[in-house]
Order: C-alpha cells, then sequence, then structure tokens
C-alpha cells in the first residue's frame, strides 16, 4: 500500500536531510548573516529535524510577489564584481568580497513582472535578459539605463565581442544580434524551445535546446553548422567505478558554459524512461517506489531521473560525467572541481543542501563499500540553491529565500526582500523519497520531452503549464478523476512520498495555475489564416475554449484518449501519448499507427501548414 503520514514517513523525510551529507567536508547548517560556518560535522550530524509534511506547518503570509518555477542559473561574474539576478523578486544584486566577506554592494530594482533571468557583461554594461516582458535590460553605473525589445520569450544571452553584438536565444525559436545599445542587426529562426547562447573562447557561438538537450553549433551567420546531441546513456557502455550503466536519455539541459580553450560544458538529465507503474492499493517492496529506490546511503544508486555533466570539445568529442544518486541539479560552474546548485527542497521551513561537490565518493554498502562518482554536500540554504558562480576561486549561491551566500565564509546580512515562499511550490520542487522532485520530469512546470513506459504502452510527459486544473480528469487514458488522485498515484505511490491531504494537494493545483505558457515564434499571417482553417474544420468539436479541451474523452485510432490542452503545445513536442509526431504539421498528417488527424482529411497542404502555425501560436 502507499505510505501513509504517520508509516514510514517520519524515516524517509529524516532520512532526506542527510541523503547529500555523504563524505561531507563543510557544515551542513547554514550560518546566519555574518556568522562564520561551523567545523564539518560529525557522525549522523546534519540538518535540523526536518519539518514533515504531516506535522503542524504554519502557513506563511501569501507571498508578497508570485512564486516562479525554478529556472536555475541566474548569475555572471563580471571583472571583480559578482551579479545575481532574482526572477520573482524582480531584482538584479551586484556583490564583492571583500577580504572573506561577502557585501551585496547595490541593488537595482526592476519593472514587476521584468522576471530578470540569464545576464552577461557587454563591454562597460550588464544586460539582463527578462522573460516577463520580452526585454533585455542594461545596467551601467549600478543603474538601469534602459530596455529594448528582443523577443517574447527571451533566454539566453551572450556577448560577442569579436564581433560587437549581443546574442540572445528565444524560446520561441530565435537568435537576435543586436549591437550593444539595442538595435537590431540579425533575427534568425532556428527552432523552438532555445535556452542558452554561448560564445568559446575561440569565438565559435553554440547554442542549447532546452528539453532535448541538443547544441546547435552556428557558423557567424548564424547559420547552423553542426548539430551535435549530447550523448544517451546505454546498458552496455562501460561501467564507472560502482555506478552501474543503464539505457538512459539525455533530455533538459538546465545550464551551459563555455570551456576553457574553446568548446562547452552542459548540466543535464539522464532518465530511463522506464518505470514502475504503482497501481492503488499496490504493496511495494520495503524502501523502494515506482521511480526508484530509498535508500540509507543511495551515493551509486539512481533514481528513474539523474544527472550528468557533458564536454563538447571544439572539434565535437562529447565527454559524459554520469552522477550518481538524484537530486534536482540547476546550475553548476567549475573550480578546481565540478560543484552543482540544487534546488529540490527536503525540509519545507529549514535548510536543505543547496551546494553540492562532483567528486569520487566512497560509501558504506551492507557487503562493502561503493565507489562511484557522486556528489557531497557542501553547504545548504532555505529554499536550496538556484544559482552558483566562482569569484577569485571563491564560491558564491543563491537561494530563493536566503539569497546570496559565500561558501566558507562571511556575509553580511541584507537587506529586507519581498516574501515568496508558497508551499504548492515548496511540494512541487521537494524530494519526498526518492531522489527526485516534480520538477525532474517536469521542470518549470512543463515537460520532458520523453516518452515512458510504465507497462501500459508508451506515455508522453504531458505538461502543467497553461491551467490543468481546469482540464480534469487526467492522464492520457482520463483514468485519475482529479489533482488528488494524481498526488497519490505520483508523488506517493512512485516517488515514495506521503499521501497529501486535500489542502496540501489544493496547494499544489493552485499553484501550477498560476504558470503561464510560451509560445513558438510563427509566421502571424499563416496563423490568422490557420484560425479560420481551425474553425471551419470543426477542431473547436473537441477543442473547446481558451483551452482548447474538453473533459470528455473522444476515440481516436479505436481507442478513448483525453483531449490534451492547446495553450503552448507549440512548445510541447513531440506529440501524441506515443510522441510520433515530431511536428505539429505531422500530427495532422498522421503518423506510426495514427491516420490523418479528424477534421484535417479534406485539407490541403497550405491550410495544413497554416492550421499548425495557428496551434503553435495558442497562448
Amino acid at each position: 500500500m502507499f505510505r501513509t503520514r504517520h508509516s514510514v514517513e517520519m524515516r524517509v523525510w529524516r532520512f532526506l536531510s542527510l541523503v547529500l551529507l555523504v563524505a561531507c567536508s563543510s557544515s551542513t547548517t547554514p550560518p546566519g548573516p555574518g556568522v562564520r560556518p561551523s567545523p564539518p560535522p560529525t557522525g549522523d550530524a546534519g540538518f535540523p529535524e526536518p519539518t514533515r509534511p504531516d506535522a503542524e506547518v504554519p502557513v506563511p503570509s501569501p507571498a508578497a510577489v508570485p512564486s516562479l518555477p525554478v529556472y536555475g542559473g541566474h548569475g555572471t561574474v563580471v571583472g571583480d564584481q559578482l551579479f545575481f539576478a532574482d526572477p520573482e523578486r524582480d531584482l538584479v544584486s551586484r556583490f564583492v568580497i571583500e577580504g572573506d566577506v561577502l557585501r551585496e554592494a547595490h541593488r537595482i530594482e526592476l519593472p514587476a513582472g521584468s522576471v530578470p533571468f540569464r545576464a552577461v557583461g557587454v563591454a562597460t554594461e550588464l544586460h539582463v535578459t527578462l522573460r516577463g516582458s520580452g526585454r533585455v535590460a542594461r545596467v551601467a553605473g549600478d543603474a538601469l539605463v534602459g530596455t529594448y525589445e528582443v523577443c517574447r520569450a527571451p533566454r539566453g544571452i551572450a556577448w560577442d565581442a569579436e564581433r560587437g553584438r549581443v546574442l540572445v536565444a528565444c524560446a520561441g525559436g530565435e537568435l537576435v544580434a543586436l549591437d550593444p545599445e539595442g538595435h537590431e542587426q540579425r533575427r534568425v529562426m532556428l527552432e523552438p524551445d532555445l535556452r542558452d547562447v554561448v560564445v568559446d573562447d575561440t569565438g565559435a557561438i553554440f547554442v542549447s535546446v532546452f528539453r532535448a538537450a541538443d547544441v546547435l553549433e552556428l557558423d557567424v551567420t548564424l547559420a547552423v553548422r553542426a548539430r551535435h546531441a549530447l550523448p544517451d546513456e546505454r546498458a552496455t557502455d562501460p561501467t564507472a567505478y560502482d555506478l552501474v550503466s543503464e539505457d538512459r536519455v539525455a533530455n533538459t539541459a538546465w545550464r551551459m558554459r563555455a570551456t576553457p580553450g574553446g568548446g562547452v560544458e552542459v548540466l543535464h538529465q539522464l532518465s530511463t524512461t522506464r518505470a514502475v507503474q504503482v497501481a492503488p492499493g499496490e504493496e511495494m517492496p520495503p524502501d523502494h517506489a515506482g521511480y526508484g529506490a530509498i535508500s540509507e546511503v543511495p551515493v551509486c544508486v539512481r533514481p528513474v531521473v539523474s544527472n550528468a555533466l557533458t564536454r563538447l570539445s571544439p572539434t565535437g568529442e562529447a565527454t559524459s560525467t554520469r552522477i550518481g544518486g538524484g537530486a534536482l541539479a540547476v546550475d553548476f560552474v567549475r573550480t578546481d572541481r565540478a560543484y552543482l546548485a540544487l534546488a529540490g527542497v527536503h525540509d519545507f521551513l529549514g535548510p536543505s543542501a543547496a551546494i553540492a561537490r562532483v567528486e569520487v565518493i566512497v560509501a558504506p554498502t551492507e557487503v562493502g563499500t561503493e565507489r562511484c562518482v557522486g556528489i557531497s554536500h557542501v553547504q545548504g540554504a532555505v529554499g536550496g540553491g538556484v544559482a552558483v558562480e566562482a569569484l577569485f576561486g571563491r564560491l558564491v549561491f543563491y537561494s530563493r529565500d536566503d539569497r546570496a551566500m559565500l561558501v566558507d565564509g562571511v556575509w553580511e546580512a541584507l537587506p529586507e526582500a519581498a516574501e515568496v515562499r508558497d508551499l504548492g511550490h515548496t511540494l512541487f520542487h521537494g524530494l519526498p523519497g526518492v531522489q527526485i522532485t516534480c520538477a525532474s520530469c517536469h521542470a518549470e512546470g512543463r515537460d520532458d520531452g520523453l516518452v515512458w513506459d510504465f507497462g501500459e504502452g508508451p506515455r508522453r510527459t504531458q505538461s502543467l503549464l497553461g491551467g490543468i486544473g481546469a482540464t480534469a480528469p487526467f492522464h492520457w487514458r482520463g483514468d485519475v478523476a482529479d489533482f488528488g488522485g494524481i498526488m497519490e498515484r505520483t508523488f506517493a505511490g512512485q516517488m515514495g512520498g506521503f499521501v497529501p491531504s486535500p489542502e496540501w494537494v489544493a496547494l499544489v493545483e493552485s499553484w501550477l495555475d498560476t504558470l503561464e505558457v510560451d509560445v513558438a515564434t510563427v509566421d502571424s499571417a499563416a496563423a490568422e489564416r490557420g484560425a479560420v482553417v481551425f474553425a471551419e474544420a470543426g477542431c473547436p468539436g473537441c477543442h473547446q475554449g481558451a483551452l482548447g479541451t474538453q473533459p470528455e474523452s473522444v476515440e481516436l485510432d479505436g481507442s478513448s484518449w483525453q483531449v490534451p490542452m492547446l495553450r503552448g503545445v507549440g512548445l510541447r513536442a513531440p506529440f501524441f501519448h506515443d510522441g510520433c509526431a515530431s511536428t505539429l504539421r505531422q500530427a495532422l498528417d498522421g503518423c506510426a499507427d495514427h491516420a490523418v488527424h479528424p477534421g484535417a482529411e479534406a485539407l490541403s497542404a497550405a491550410q495544413r501548414d497554416d492550421l499548425a502555425a495557428f496551434l503553435a501560436a495558442w497562448d
């Protein structure tokens, strides 16, 4: 049966406070502002007793600003200064290290709803992409000197110093080149879901594709000259120490950085795409759940989603480091070795592991020891870590609650900032049992672009954006009546967590319903023509209203399926429950065992193109 609140959950949540503390080398409880960290703990010392979700948890006042999904990686170093953007509070802060003290030297307030993300030094300025407004902010001399429009969904940004241009990658598919004052020089369409753009030491240009974890290598005209798919893992690969090789698919490229001397390095996920489906009431082995094991020392044990770092050399050769354990790693930086920012929360009120070092770890087992590349906890913070940078070899990380911290040093108290804590957000990013979070498969509330096998046929991960609470019943078959059933089957049965109360379910569902969608960039004239085609072809019969769905299942290819929501569908490839269609046009034409989509049979090729454009722009 599923674990209940008063069974093994006490042990599970207590264990989670120690999950990442193997081979600890530093303080596990973050000291208060202005206090030097304590010596390394011994034995079982670690975080304070975590607050269990079934305890009486004081609900904080409503957040003063919207609580956004964890994006990860919104810091940069420019010369001798460090900058962190705060997407939720619309702030950009400049930090300096003076001796052994981290100090916030200045704070720039941006217009409400800006949602600052990636940042880069441009000559004497700092430029920051603003996810919320479709613009880029220019900061000079500790002042916001202006913003410039770039695209609807800006993501990564880079300074191409050799050619005197700023490059901005957009989730809609555009890559835009501008001069330092924001005047557009060139705009090219690459493909939807772009994430980072990097110019390496040799002047080579790379752009990452977020969920696919592909890297596009461009020439100076911004044309694609090579596509590098980060390598999947195979069960036949040589074993790295005691970490058993498995069939895993590379996905979700959280962060890409330039490598000294040329090339790039990418932090991404590796997913098995196979999992045990735990049915309600089914008995599971002790310390196990559908998405993996709950082990006392899970150093070399990986859940269905794990982490990896892959280096791409200037010649295109890829070298991957597979990392044992799980956790939600959303940013990385290298000094003497790699350090990860961990955003998974194991304690709702106290500190969670925030920074971990990637290294070879030897851990005890029941029959001896095991050795593999894993993560050693370095320091914690309330809310976990969402960004990490290195300034003069010193590690500094940023958390949602405690904000900027200097590892192994002293930091000054930061001025009060708006409350962002939302318990629905915390549960979504929480580590309930198995070392993964809801965000591991639903990064930023979206989907991983993968097709999974739960023993009932292929099932494409579904996005949670755009008002998911109004689309019940859930799952492709519509076999889960409400969101409480989703939490029971997935959070409890698959992830090894507790069975949430209706109050906890409502918190998660209400938080998810605050998340907006982004759309692919399309030809507006084609989309307008496609709107007419959509209506005349009878599509609204199933795809109703603003969400483009209906509660009733429909017959398709001889089976009954739920009608997927159309908001944001342009950034949700591949399509159908089995992922057989890589484009919306292919979904209309039919693929694998799917016939031409109902309503599209009599449409011309041009009409289908226009209809695909209309669907891709649905927001």
